[in-house]
């Protein structure tokens, strides 16, 4: 007869706590979490592009929806 593995929820599972005190290189890597207030959020929207414009932002690789940004923000510098 096969042995049927016992499953545990959660709430089952012994609670650890081990305390940690950060030290101060490792306190100096933290992060803040959220927006950041350097530059102003970046609106979502949905725009259609030609598929020859779609392509050549994505053959760049990751982060081509923000040169995408740069490219229009660039252009609406120039064009005001």
């Amino acid at each position: 007869q096969p042995r049927r593995r016992m499953r545990r929820s959660m709430r089952e599972l012994p609670l650890i706590q081990t305390p940690y005190e950060l030290s101060a290189e490792e306190f100096a890597q933290l992060r803040p979490v959220g927006e950041s207030k350097a530059e102003p959020a970046k609106e979502q929207i949905t725009i259609p592009l030609s598929r020859e414009v779609a392509e050549s932002f994505r053959s760049t690789g990751k982060g081509w929806q923000n040169r995408v940004d740069e490219a229009l923000r660039e252009f609406v510098a120039t064009h005001r």
